[in-house]
Formats: C-alpha cells, sequence, structure tokens
C-alpha cells in the first residue's frame, strides 16, 4: 500500500495493471483514481498465461518433505516457491536432496539448492 501511496499518477494519466492484480498499490489506485483524475486501464493475459500455475517437490532420501501448487501472479515476471527444512542424518550418510518442477504458461527461470552441515 505505500507503494500506491506514495506514487500519485498526475491526472490524466493512463495507468496500466495486470488482469487479476490485486496487489495493495493497484488497490490503492483504484480507490483514487476518479478524484485524482487519472485512469485505471487493465491489461488482459494472454489465454497460455490465464490459468498460470507453478509448482515445487522436495525430497530427502526419497521421501516427500514439501509440494505446493499455487497460481502464478505475474507470468513473465518472477513468481516463486521458497523452501526451507532440517533434516538429520547419522554420520557417514549421504543426505539426498531432490527438487522436481512443473508449472503451465510459466517457465522455470532457475533452481537453487543450498545445503549447510552444522
Amino acid at each position: 500500500a505505500t507503494a500506491g501511496k506514495v506514487f500519485a499518477p498526475p491526472a490524466g494519466t493512463r495507468v496500466l495493471v495486470l488482469q487479476d492484480d490485486h496487489s495493495s498499490p493497484v488497490l490503492e489506485w483504484m480507490a483514487r483514481a476518479p478524484a485524482q483524475g487519472f485512469t485505471i486501464d487493465t491489461v488482459q493475459r494472454p489465454a497460455e498465461t490465464a490459468q498460470a500455475w507453478h509448482q515445487m517437490t522436495v525430497l530427502a532420501n526419497g521421501v516427500k518433505q514439501w509440494s505446493r501448487r499455487v497460481p502464478t501472479q505475474n507470468p513473465g515476471t518472477y513468481d516463486g516457491l521458497d523452501y526451507r527444512f532440517a533434516h538429520t542424518v547419522p554420520v557417514g550418510q549421504a543426505l539426498r536432496v531432490s527438487v522436481a518442477v512443473a508449472g503451465q504458461g510459466v517457465r522455470r527461470r532457475s533452481l537453487v539448492i543450498e545445503a549447510d552441515e552444522i
């Protein structure tokens, strides 16, 4: 909401927002537009991204630790999933972490796996 309050589009300005963008700045601008004389125009998402989603599944030594499938809010920009967990294995035993990703209307840009030995 702070960004929406700080940025004051001048009267006559046309502000473009993505279809189904309900972030705080967009809601703030929609509320202020009539009184401040600027317009809000919605850009329709392409059909292939209208139902975009992304998913990540994390396994440790073959056992599922976590899995989520969520709608992608901004296809074409960054949207991601983050998961952190602790797993203890006996001394001398390997820990094998596997991550599977899937999606519709999106593509994987990067996958980062970090591990700390404690």
